[in-house]
């Protein structure tokens, strides 16, 4: 057993000396260490490698974000100075904005932009008419190497090109335009405007063919102009007639101008008669006082020379291409029942129910670029710009007043520039349409209103239909005081009251008693008939990637 012992304890003690033996450890420390060390730097080299092409990734993506912000100020600036320019119409911009690729600071920039009229575009939508849109990619080469795809940026922008709320007036806006062509013969029928019942014209009268007074129809100043100024050179309010064919003043009871009061200018073609009976019987030249027509020496003239007026030249399709709210734009704030525009996208009266402009209910109509809404509790029409109804309208406040207990044929109010553009014909009934309405709401206040900054228009293609057959436009058992222009008659009944330019391709009928006459006009909406308006360009919107 002891020997054992002795072996077992001498195996145990070098067994302890050879583990207290450390050859070899720093070896393995040695070779540990060397791995770690190679693992950090390793790491730190691949995240160092990481970062510095993250950075000149976000570096290169940078430029092109400059070089795309670059374009886009290109673009601006090319449209700044074109509309500058005052040159450019509503609706018939010129393709000012064409792709182009451009080398800028180390990367390239296409360019360029789109004017939008309604139709879907790679740019545009069916909504966006009227407006640019803009658009930029900057281009860097991908710093990555060879086969990376180049660091790009896109940057768009959308510019509103609008039309101003007026524009200059033709001169003709500040008559009666009556544009019947002359009737051959002396008869009744040979009469291409009438002025009769108790109607006294105290506006600028512009008759192409005959012109006939009867019953107490009259010509004379405005009440608002003192008798000793007119006739004057330096008052534009004094008051003027022409006409291209005969006068025949049928009553005892017609006179134009009074010996106190004379016309400052009056163009009569082909003569003159008063008080013949059934038949006109024409001296030519006029014989002026002794045919109660009291004009100025200085302002006779048997020829209409240099007052010639031309009715404004445009196209009826234009304006139903430019319409906002209308058939090509439609609302983008609406509330209630806005009118129908059109049903389909021709201008070929395809909405057949007549629009009330003012029916029973409220109703918001909001574009980009328009306005036409309704507020019957506070008995207000918002209009701007231009409205197009491919149909025919009226303005009836029958119902609006009934249900809210207020007399429909006391006034209702419009604020804001416009003309409301029918294809068919438009009736005011049982309606007072006030620019300016009194402040018991009873009528219009006529001599409060400045039609150069406040004025609602109605232009009418139509004849018949809601209306006797010939007329475009009618107001009956109301009053309207703003603009009318017809390619057919415009009437105003016996019942009636109009206060503003009349213009008719065909025949104006006054039959309202009382004094008719307006200020004179020197702007006009920009919506009313006429060579399209000058466009304004508006501020960046939607500018973002």
């Amino acid at each position: 057993m002891g020997i054992r012992d002795g072996r077992l304890g001498a195996a145990l003690r070098s067994v302890f000396a050879r583990l207290r033996d450390e050859r070899g450890i720093a070896l393995i420390a040695a070779l540990g260490t060397m791995t770690s060390l190679g693992l950090v730097v390793t790491g730190a080299v691949a995240f160092t490698s990481a970062n510095s092409r993250n950075a000149n990734e976000s570096n290169a993506i940078q430029k092109a974000h400059a070089l795309a912000e670059a374009g886009i100020n290109n673009s601006l600036s090319i449209l700044a100075a074109a509309y500058a320019q005052n040159i450019i119409f509503y609706g018939e911009e010129v393709d000012l904005l064409p792709q182009r690729t451009t080398t800028l600071n180390g990367g390239t920039v296409r360019w360029g932009g789109e004017y939008c009229t309604g139709t879907a575009t790679a740019l545009c939508t069916v909504d966006d008419t009227g407006l640019w849109r803009l658009e930029s990619t900057g281009s860097v080469k991908n710093p990555t190497g060879p086969g990376a795809a180049d660091a790009a940026y896109t940057l768009r922008a959308r510019i509103p090109a609008s039309m101003g709320p007026t524009k200059p007036a033709n001169p003709i806006w500040s008559w009666v335009y009556s544009g019947a062509p002359q009737s051959a013969g002396f008869a009744e029928s040979s009469c291409n405007m009438v002025i009769g019942n108790k109607t006294r014209i105290m506006s600028p009268l512009y008759v192409v063919g005959n012109l006939c007074l009867e019953n107490q129809g009259s010509i004379s100043q405005p009440s608002s102009v003192p008798v000793s100024q007119c006739p004057s050179t330096t008052r534009t309010d004094c008051n003027r007639l022409v006409t291209g064919g005969w006068l025949w003043q049928k009553s005892n009871q017609n006179y134009v101008g009074t010996a106190a009061g004379r016309l400052s200018e009056a163009h009569v073609q082909d003569g003159c008669g008063q008080n013949t009976g059934s038949a006109a019987v024409i001296a030519n030249p006029c014989t002026w006082d002794s045919e109660k027509l009291y004009v100025s020496p200085s302002g006779r003239y048997t020829s209409i020379g240099s007052a010639q007026l031309t009715p404004p030249s445009f196209s009826w399709d234009d304006y139903y291409r430019i319409a906002s709210p209308g058939p090509k734009s439609r609302c983008r704030t609406t509330s209630g029942t806005p009118p129908t525009f059109d049903n389909d996208v021709i201008r070929n009266s395809s909405v057949f129910a007549v629009q009330n402009i003012t029916p029973l209910n409220g109703y918001t109509c909001k574009t980009l670029r328009g306005e036409l809404s309704w507020d019957p509790t506070t008995r207000t029409i918002t209009i701007s710009g231009a409205v197009y109804i491919d149909g025919s309208a009226q303005i009836d406040t029958t119902a609006a007043g009934n249900a809210r207990g207020w007399n429909p044929n006391n006034a209702i109010r419009y604020v804001g520039q416009g003309f409301i553009w029918v294809s068919g014909t438009f009736l005011v009934k049982n309606a007072t349409v006030c620019a300016t309405p009194k402040s018991d709401w009873s009528g219009c206040d006529t001599a409060a209103w400045n039609p150069n900054t406040i004025a609602m228009g109605i232009a009418a293609n139509g004849s018949g239909g809601q209306l006797p057959a010939g007329d475009g436009i009618q107001v009956v058992s109301g009053m309207y005081q703003g603009m009318f222009y017809a390619t057919n008659d415009i009437s105003v009944e016996t019942t009636g009251q109009m206060q503003g330019p009349m213009l008719s391709l065909n025949r104006v009928s006054i039959g309202q008693n009382g004094e008719f006459s307006f200020p004179p006009i020197s702007v006009i909406p920009s919506g009313a008939p006429g060579e399209l308006p000058k466009t304004q360009l508006g501020s960046a919107g939607e500018y973002g990637g």
